[in-house]
C-alpha cells in the first residue's frame, strides 16, 4: 500500500454489493488505519526520546563550556558572538547578554582580526589555529592574549 494513501479496489459496481462486504472491507480499513496509527505513536515516541536524549548532551556541553576556566567565545558562521562563558566575562568584561547577536569590540587598531572576524579564509581551512596577538577588554586595558580557533560544523 502506497503511505499515506488508503488504496480500495472493487471488483464491480460497489452499488451492488452487499452489506457484509462493505462492513468486510470497512473493517479492513480500519485495521489498517488502525496499524498505521500504532506505527505513528512508536515512531513519535522514538523521535521523542532521541530529542530528549540530544538535549541532555547539549545541557551538558554547555556546563562544559560555563566550567571551562579558560575565556571561550563562540561564533556564528557570520561572526557574530553566540556564546561566552563565565570566563570570558572574567577576563574581558563583556557580558553574553551584551554580545550575544553582535561583534566583540576587541580588536585594537594595527593588530591582524581573528578567523572569525575574517570568516571566508576561517571557514575555507578547517585546521585548528593558535594566534598570539592583543586584545582591549570592556574597560580598555591591553592585553596579551594565546587564541586558539577551529571551525565546526
Amino acid at each position: 500500500m502506497a503511505q499515506g494513501w488508503i488504496q480500495t479496489s472493487f471488483t464491480h459496481d460497489p452499488l451492488e454489493r452487499s452489506e457484509s462486504e462493505l462492513e468486510g472491507q470497512l473493517e479492513s480499513l480500519k485495521s489498517e488505519l488502525e496499524e498505521d496509527k500504532h506505527r505513528c505513536e512508536q515512531q513519535i515516541a522514538e523521535l521523542t526520546k532521541t530529542i530528549e536524549e540530544l538535549e541532555g548532551r547539549i545541557r551538558r556541553l554547555w556546563n562544559f563550556f560555563d566550567f571551562m576556566p579558560y575565556p571561550i567565545v563562540i561564533f556564528t558562521r557570520r561572526g557574530r558572538v553566540y556564546y561566552v562563558n563565565p570566563a570570558f566575562t572574567k577576563t574581558f568584561g563583556w557580558t553574553r547578554k551584551e554580545l550575544r547577536g553582535g561583534i566583540i569590540p576587541w580588536t585594537p587598531p594595527n593588530v591582524e582580526g581573528l578567523p572569525a572576524e575574517n570568516l571566508k579564509n576561517f571557514f575555507e581551512n578547517d585546521q585548528p589555529r593558535r594566534y598570539e596577538t592583543k586584545r582591549i577588554t570592556k574597560d580598555g586595558r591591553m592585553i596579551d592574549v594565546i587564541v586558539r580557533a577551529v571551525s565546526y560544523s
